[in-house]
């Protein structure tokens, strides 16, 4: 609302700006969030040795899990699906067109790919193209399970009251 001189009253101000605020810190959230997990990948992907147990913060239950040999093969995955989880969540907080999910998994295909390059020069580590499979499918599953619920969400709330796009 304008008051006589013309100007916007401090309370829609204050409300302007606190949307953005908030909406400003949700995204670094997501940013700061991301990145550390993009950043753990490349870590644990580039130590020296690929057992887990080594690593001092690390737990138990998680080492014993992935240092078994019955999950070496998918363990890459693991972390790529709550990365994926992540990079959907943010993308349906931010109402991002499909286009942006397909670059999102391209993205996150290609941080399996360059922590896998990154092995080969690594002793005791060695470049597999399935763990780049493994790690694009997890991406993969992470987004859709994200992109599954917001469009269980838009149904729900298409059947109730109209359409939500």
């Amino acid at each position: 609302m304008r008051n006589r001189v013309g100007l916007i009253h401090d309370k829609n101000l204050e409300y302007i700006f606190s949307i953005i605020i908030k909406n400003g810190r949700m995204r670094v959230f997501f940013y700061v969030i991301i990145s550390i997990g993009m950043l753990l990948v490349l870590y644990l992907s580039w130590v020296s040795s690929p057992a887990i147990a080594d690593m001092p913060f690390m737990p138990s239950w998680i080492s014993s899990w992935v240092d078994s040999y019955r999950f070496s093969a998918i363990r890459t995955a693991v972390p790529l699906v709550a990365l994926g989880a992540m990079a959907g969540i943010y993308l349906n907080y931010e109402k991002k067109r499909i286009r942006w999910w397909y670059a999102a998994w391209l993205f996150l295909s290609f941080l399996v790919l360059l922590a896998e390059l990154g092995q080969h020069f690594r002793p005791m580590r060695r470049f597999d193209i399935r763990d780049i499979f493994w790690g694009s499918a997890g991406a993969a599953l992470g987004l859709q399970v994200v992109f599954f619920l917001k469009e269980v969400k838009c149904y729900i709330k298409r059947k109730r009251k109209g359409c939500c796009r």
